[in-house]
């Protein structure tokens, strides 16, 4: 059960026979059904609307709803707050996290006519649909982000705009330590083009973040992936504040240099001045030698490709489990296959292209969930009516038990 449909590509097969024996016990789903997840994760919700035939674990409940009940609006329900907030009191003091049938017969629905749930339905799962495309557009456009990083910082781009080839080009390319590499390119240690790798101090601060004109220390959770969240920060304690050391710069890199072992070596590009905001002893500032010869952005990028990450998972040292250390000398021995500075710039503008298609699409996915969010709370509650003047012929949207057949 996953973004409200049954991904079939997880499922087990099961015989014929075995079929057979669920279907007997009433362990099978059919269109119409709705099913509600009762243990482990609970609360995820499927309006099965497929033909395949397929069985279930007794962890999830099958819903049949009545003649008085459309199962969109009550799939649409079921995922509403009040509905989580109901499942969190029925497991509240449990070990376990699971709800029993008797529970869910006993969830308190609001329950228009007919006509009105189906307009409810219908815009809801119209949203759901828009939501659905988005987020599989994004996962496209994460697939795409992956290919074109190793593609643009392994082969480059010519001087005429496209890819190079080395199968129909090979003359454009050299062997090299880390492998064919254009001919134009160089490979250099990390240090050399960096001038400073500084860390900061880390002061005692509040468990809130810096408001304007207070001064923050960074948390390490503010450089992932690439990106810089200068949000992720803590205010300072005023008496520490002299104490502080390092502020970030506007096209540099900040290098998370202890973190767990999944997120050593994390960083991120920072595009601007925030003066009010310091780097605690996890983070290194990175500063270049020369910007003639070094793109920062383009190697924001390249840090974020698996070579890259490979040599600081073999080089991040500790004993503990948890946390691993990223030695400087090791981080500044990483060898880098360094185009010219056009060929950095045209690269790291092509791949900050289609990170903003990401972000606007990201933005995109967090209004139509707002949206959604707000809809159901008006339609649910019956402050807005999905059919305008029509009369309300099931209680009124009083509150009644989930009616199952």
């Amino acid at each position: 059960m996953k973004s409200g449909k049954i991904d079939f590509s997880t499922c087990t097969r099961i015989s014929r026979d075995a079929y057979r024996k669920l279907k007997a016990t009433g362990c099978t789903i059919t269109d119409g059904n709705v099913l509600l997840s009762k243990d482990g994760t609970v609360g995820r919700v499927v309006v099965y609307k497929q033909t395949e035939e397929i069985g279930v674990l007794s962890s999830i409940c099958i819903i049949e709803p009545n003649d008085s009940l459309d199962p969109s609006y009550l799939g649409q329900v079921l995922r509403n707050e009040e509905s989580v907030r109901q499942y969190e009191n029925f497991m509240s003091g449990s070990a376990l996290r699971r709800l029993v049938l008797r529970d869910i017969r006993s969830i308190q629905i609001p329950l228009p006519s007919l006509a009105q749930q189906r307009a409810i339905a219908k815009i809801l799962d119209t949203l759901d649909d828009a939501i659905q495309k988005t987020e599989q557009l994004i996962a496209k456009l994460k697939q795409i982000k992956q290919g074109l990083l190793h593609d643009l910082l392994t082969r480059g781009i010519d001087e005429n705009g496209q890819l190079r080839d080395p199968i129909a080009h090979p003359e454009q390319f050299k062997d090299s330590v880390l492998g064919k590499i254009p001919k134009e390119w160089r490979v250099v240690p990390l240090r050399q083009l960096i001038e400073s790798l500084d860390a900061g101090v880390s002061v005692n601060a509040f468990d809130y973040p810096a408001a304007s004109g207070q001064i923050g220390v960074l948390k390490t959770s503010a450089v992932s992936g690439g990106k810089f969240y200068p949000r992720e920060n803590k205010a300072v304690l005023p008496q520490e504040i002299s104490r502080a050391r390092v502020r970030p710069e506007a096209d540099s890199i900040i290098v998370s240099r202890m973190n767990t072992p999944e997120l050593v070596g994390e960083h991120g590009y920072v595009d601007g001045f925030f003066g009010d905001l310091y780097l605690p002893d996890r983070l290194w500032l990175m500063k270049f030698k020369d910007k003639d010869l070094i793109s920062a952005r383009w190697l924001s990028f390249f840090l974020s490709t698996p070579p890259a990450k490979r040599h600081i998972a073999l080089h991040a040292t500790g004993t503990s489990g948890s946390m691993k250390n990223l030695p400087k000398d090791k981080f500044l021995d990483m060898l880098i296959p360094l185009p010219e500075l056009a060929e950095q710039n045209l690269v790291a503008e092509t791949l900050k292209s289609h990170e903003d298609r990401m972000i606007l699409e990201g933005c995109h996915l967090q209004r139509l969930q707002s949206i959604k969010k707000g809809l159901m709370n008006d339609l649910l509650t019956g402050r807005v009516r999905a059919i305008q003047g029509e009369s309300n012929e099931t209680g009124k949207g009083v509150d009644q038990e989930l009616p199952l057949l």
